[in-house]
């Protein structure tokens, strides 16, 4: 190489980060999480399925393997926001509105 010192590989640097913070924090971040109440939406195809926390926030998306074979990346675009605003008015604790 050109004399130029090696740098620390990522796992050197995560390892010297304070593991100590990280730790204390975990616990806490994943009781929160337990205590909050998720809401799960499909889009009209069952291609998606989206869950949302009680603020409307996006925790988790699936999609339906079998059927995204057939989708256009369109199709499913069009599905993750069906999904996400269902679940998202579900967390609002208002009806879905009818799709178009």
């Amino acid at each position: 190489m050109s004399g130029h010192p090696e740098l620390p590989s990522l796992d050197a640097m995560l390892a010297a980060a304070e593991p100590a913070e990280h730790a204390d924090r975990a616990p806490l971040s994943r009781r929160q999480r337990s205590e909050r109440q998720v809401f799960r939406a499909q889009d009209e195809w069952a291609l998606v399925e989206v869950a949302v926390d009680d603020d409307g926030e996006v925790v988790e998306v699936a999609v339906n393997a079998a059927l995204l074979e057939q989708a256009t990346a369109t199709d499913l675009a069009e599905s993750v926001l069906q999904a996400a605003r269902a679940a998202q008015q579900k967390a609002r604790g208002r009806p879905a509105a009818p799709t178009r």
